[in-house]
This record gives C-alpha cells, structure tokens and sequence, in this order.
C-alpha cells in the first residue's frame, strides 16, 4: 500500500537532488464519487475532520442525509488538537453519538 521512491544517498548534493526531482512522474487517478441511494429506512453519515497544525487548532463535521438524500442534521464542532487521524476519529464519533 505504501508509496515507492527511489532510494536517496543522503551525500547527494543539490545538483543530483534537483536531477531526480524532474525526471519523477507522478500518477494520478480519478474516481467519480456520487450519491448512491440508500436502503428503506436508511440514513448515511458522511464526516471529516482537519486541523491546522501552525494554529494548532482541529475541527470535526458532517452531514446525516435520508435515502432521498435529504440534508436530516449536520454539525461541525471544534476538538482537540492532536493528529489529522484523530479529527477524523472525533467527527465520525459526534456522528455517531
């Protein structure tokens, strides 16, 4: 799952560096994301969360939509701040709860 690079020789000097930096290529892909209706009686949750670590501040949010995709409740509240893997834990779990 994890990325590859070449290796680095950390005695490389800013020559070499700027050398393998215009030959890297990098590979993009896209995924169409759209609305899928849900089963009867459903509802979905989306959420995010981010932080901004040179304020250190983080926030959590998200929506709860119907099958329709009607728009049921939102949120978005302040957490703290600690990791981006941590916002995303605390907007899914203010969903939840």
């Amino acid at each position: 799952m994890g990325q590859k690079f070449s290796p680095m020789d950390w005695c490389w000097n800013w020559i070499k560096i700027c050398q393998v930096m215009e030959c890297y290529k990098t590979n993009l892909k896209s995924i169409m994301v759209k609305w899928e209706k849900l089963e009867m009686d459903s509802w979905k949750l989306n959420t995010d969360g981010s932080n901004i670590a040179n304020q250190g501040r983080a926030g959590a949010g998200g929506v709860v939509r119907n099958r329709d995709g009607q728009m049921l409740m939102a949120f978005a509240a302040p957490v703290q701040f600690l990791t981006n893997n941590y916002s995303e834990t605390q907007a899914a779990l203010h969903g939840i709860i």
